[in-house]
């Protein structure tokens, strides 16, 4: 007796597991737009290469790898939260119209992350190219 009721769970528990994967859709590769809604459209990070050199170089640097999150505009999720983070104060959350960045600070924060900022490896960003970001953001204004 008690083993047929073992059984008779054993396969209701399968049943019930079936169904419940059956009703489930995973979508192992949503879109951007899926993803994250609301949110700007990201340019294919991996598809850019930089292609600049000398002065442009730290521009082609923050286009690839900051603009996506640091643009001006609502949306870009540092912006928003520099914003926040420095409301009540003359600081501007948008990194380009910053006068207050100082170039060993960026490096810094670009190498070791902060908040919800993923750090940058040598391998995404190299010393030359992190160079000429912190040169350009600490001298946009």
């Amino acid at each position: 007796m008690t083993s047929r009721i073992a059984k008779r769970l054993f396969h209701t528990g399968l049943l019930a597991l079936a169904l419940g994967l059956a009703g489930c859709e995973v979508k192992s590769n949503p879109t951007q737009e899926e993803s994250i809604p609301g949110t700007p459209r990201l340019p294919e990070v991996a598809k850019m290469d930089i292609q600049a050199d000398g002065p442009g170089l730290g521009k082609a640097v923050y286009t690839k790898w900051c603009s996506i999150c640091h643009s001006d505009g609502p949306g870009y999720p540092g912006t928003v939260a520099l914003t926040e983070r420095y409301k009540g104060t003359e600081i501007s959350g948008v990194l380009l119209k910053r006068t207050d960045l100082d170039p060993d600070f960026i490096k810094g924060v670009v190498r070791g992350g902060l908040f919800n900022m993923p750090n940058f490896r040598k391998t995404e960003i190299s010393d030359a190219e992190l160079d000429a970001l912190a040169n350009y953001l600490a001298s946009s204004k």
